[in-house]
């Protein structure tokens, strides 16, 4: 009786832990404003501004979420449910480039670790196709589970060892984004951050982000 009754208490344990891992979502949309973007100003429909990102290189408007974390967790165990949407008139989608506007959310989450600190990354498209409109995501229900394996693998004290990072050759320069928004990165920053640019070819610099 006693292994029975241990057994269930370590299950159900596990079980309201799990469902720990989740809650609601609610956006609370603005008008369509202009913002700066590097030079210009564009027009875009607006959100909550530590979840809003907009990706220039797609025109597309991503809806992203830290969420802190003690442990990694399941990224294949992502559930979306109880979505609500409102409509989208054409002149809400402002500069959005309405071709890169997918018909499903396409929700996805993420471990992340940086300065010490692991969170879970959760991000989606707020603003969907559908049929000849569109439309956008009002509120819905996210719950996602633990990584049980990388748990029972990884015992206190246990360091994980990033092998083969991109880090391991070249030269790199380290700056910090204050804020979000576009960023111009020419000759004169590049030189600020301590780069000889004579002989450098502008094709091989990449650039690489933490969070």
């Amino acid at each position: 009786m006693k292994k029975l009754l241990l057994l269930y208490l370590v299950l159900t344990g596990v079980f309201t832990f799990a469902q720990q891992r989740g809650a609601d979502i609610i956006i609370n949309w603005g008008p369509t404003v202009l913002i700066p973007f590097g030079e210009t100003k564009i027009k875009l429909p607006q959100f909550d501004r530590e979840n809003f990102q907009f990706k220039g290189e797609t025109g597309q408007l991503l809806f992203y979420k830290k969420i802190p974390q003690a442990t990694a967790i399941d990224e294949k165990s992502l559930k979306i449910t109880n979505v609500v949407f409102e409509p989208v008139t054409d002149s809400e989608l402002g500069s959005l480039k309405v071709s890169a506007i997918p018909d499903k959310i396409n929700a996805s989450i993420y471990n992340l670790v940086g300065r010490d600190k692991r969170s879970a990354l959760l991000t989606f498209f707020p603003i969907i196709k559908d049929g000849s409109g569109y439309k956008k995501v009002k509120s819905l229900t996210y719950n996602f589970l633990p990584d049980l394996t990388a748990s029972r693998v990884a015992g206190p004290g246990t360091v994980n060892v990033i092998s083969n990072s991109v880090l391991a050759t070249g030269e790199w320069f380290r700056f910090y984004v204050i804020k979000s928004g576009g960023y111009l990165i020419n000759k004169s920053f590049l030189q600020g951050l301590g780069i000889n640019m004579s002989g450098v070819d502008p094709r091989k610099i990449k650039i690489y982000g933490n969070g």
